[in-house]
């Protein structure tokens, strides 16, 4: 529905990824037949993509969203999918072989690693870099402290940047 020609734009730049790039990140663009806002287009989008994942078994997708005008810096994924691990890795305790005492004959502590679990729900947002002192910047600002007086600090930098990284499990979430 939208008519700022970002369907092109999509369409154009999938056409030029080779098609083992296609394979490895797939990338494509869901048209709504009339515009109802970024809300209803994300929604469609995820469903599409929770459909697809469903039917293929692959419930360890992310999904990367990014508004058209390019606020989100692709430079900084691989940050949100470290700061993504952080958040989704849990604690693990190893069985051990054999018996669970040392040589002495005392009780051995388990051992513990840790995983990522990615069928967690979470989700990591990206920021929007300008100037602080331009009018967006002080708007920002300004928004930004007001959700934080109200709902104190969800420690979320920029809530509605459009650069956000999740797991399927947020996704459908929401």
């Amino acid at each position: 529905g939208s008519t700022d020609g970002t369907l092109d734009v999509v369409n154009s730049f999938s056409e030029e990824c080779s098609s083992e790039e296609k394979k490895k990140v797939p990338v494509r663009c869901l048209s709504m037949p009339t515009n109802q806002g970024k809300g209803a287009a994300f929604a469609a989008g995820i469903k599409q993509i929770a459909g697809e994942c469903c039917e293929k078994g692959k419930n360890l997708t992310l999904i990367l969203t990014q508004d058209a005008d390019g606020s989100g810096d692709l430079m900084y994924l691989e940050c949100m999918i470290d700061r993504m691990k952080d958040l989704l890795t849990v604690p693990v305790e190893l069985e051990e072989e054999g018996n669970e005492n040392d040589d002495d004959g005392a009780e051995m502590e388990p051992s513990m690693s840790s995983l990522v679990d990615w069928t967690k729900p979470a989700i990591v947002t990206g920021n929007r870099n300008y100037n602080p002192f331009s009018p967006r910047g002080i708007t920002r600002w300004g928004f930004q402290t007001a959700v934080r007086l109200i709902m104190n600090d969800l420690r979320v930098s920029d809530s509605q940047c459009g650069y956000k990284l999740m797991t399927l499990a947020a996704a459908k979430d929401l």
